[in-house]
């Protein structure tokens, strides 16, 4: 019945016409390149935002010509159906779009691990995809099964967000100008919503490292003056908000409570802890340190699998399996040792067809000719 149902709204909106709207749905619902893409066009367009069923705190300023409409609801179908941009980073109402609608998925990274088609779900066929540089173009045409003509690598429009105001940022997290700051983002193992699934090892606790000593962990930021966020990945279990003086375990509602998304909060990290999560990828434009805690490797891409063997031979970080080697390399680069400085320029160089990011959407916005 989805299907069929799919297939009619696919035709009824290959021959309606078309007005200047613009449809965004994003996940997680304010994924920072859907934001970007919202400030970009907020005052010269009409914007109909698809939202799950609950609005979440809204993290950014938004004007009269901006709707928000569930997404399965008639009037949000309706929308769709007249508006000729759609912009999304999972598909919408089907995987194929009809030719009368400029559609682009701006996805939600650039794939380290396998996605879409390779995953075993179907195409996503939009005009354009969006990558951040050729190398990834063969990724992407092969995860979706689309053209690398359709794939633009012209950057995404969320790094822009990387370079927010710092004293502003800072004021939100109620965070001294001094202290350093770490984000560790790890990716799911077991995920409960969207692709239900279980990849590499769990270790039960929100760092995904064995036999993690937390008590020991917070002593060793207070020695080093630095209050580290754990934001889990959006699809992982998250079982509640941690919040001590220098240990703070965040979801995306915390960060949208005090009007931030992940990527301004990104503004004003100085290290950079994850496994094999795609933010590492843009985190490379700011070329601060990253460290990567990924113990369950050989788990990992057996079950998962990687978009391609080249990346953990080139690691722009060290790679740590254990809460000792962890603290061993915060110590080191909290004393000024970086090791990795010209490796993370280089992967830069290979990741990035344009580092200056904030042509990005200036770009995307002549390509698709809105006006």
């Amino acid at each position: 019945m989805k299907k069929a149902i799919s297939k009619i709204l696919y035709y009824i909106t290959k021959l309606t016409p078309k007005f200047d709207w613009i449809i965004i749905q994003t996940y997680p619902i304010w994924e920072d390149n859907g934001v970007a893409v919202y400030e970009y066009y907020k005052n010269t367009h009409k914007i109909i935002w698809l939202i799950p069923d609950k609005l979440e705190f809204i993290p950014f300023q938004i004007n009269k010509n901006t709707i928000f409409l569930k997404r399965n609801s008639i009037r949000a179908i309706f929308y769709y159906i007249f508006s000729r941009y759609v912009f999304m980073t999972h598909g919408l109402y089907f995987r194929k779009f009809p030719k009368n609608q400029i559609s682009v998925n701006l996805w939600h990274g650039m794939p380290l691990k396998r996605i879409g088609v390779e995953k075993g779900k179907s195409q996503l066929i939009t005009n354009y995809t969006l990558s951040t540089s050729v190398y990834f173009n063969q990724i992407l045409a092969e995860a979706f099964k689309i053209s690398q003509n359709s794939i633009l690598p012209i950057g995404l429009p969320r790094n822009v967000r990387l370079f927010t105001n710092r004293e502003e940022t800072l004021e939100k997290l109620k965070v001294s100008s001094t202290t350093k700051i770490i984000f560790w983002l790890p990716t799911y193992r077991k995920s409960v919503e969207g692709d239900v699934r279980i990849d590499g090892i769990d270790f039960g606790n929100v760092f995904n490292m064995p036999n993690f000593d937390t008590k020991q962990f917070c002593i060793l930021l207070k020695e080093l003056d630095i209050i580290c966020y754990v934001k889990p990945h959006p699809m992982s279990v998250f079982h509640d908000i941690y919040d001590n003086e220098r240990l703070k375990i965040i979801n995306d509602t915390w960060l949208y409570k005090k009007k931030l998304t992940l990527y301004e909060a990104l503004s004003v990290c100085d290290i950079l802890i994850t496994d094999i999560s795609s933010v590492l990828v843009d985190f490379l434009l700011v070329n601060k340190p990253i460290i990567f805690a990924f113990p369950d490797k050989e788990a990992y891409i057996k079950s998962r699998g990687l978009a391609t063997d080249s990346f953990l031979k080139n690691l722009p970080g060290p790679f740590c399996i254990n809460q000792f080697e962890i603290t061993k390399q915060l110590t080191e680069i909290c004393n000024k040792q970086d090791n990795y400085l010209i490796q993370r320029e280089k992967l830069k160089l290979i990741y990035h067809e344009n580092e200056n990011y904030l042509e990005c959407i200036d770009n995307l916005n002549t390509i698709l000719s809105i006006k």
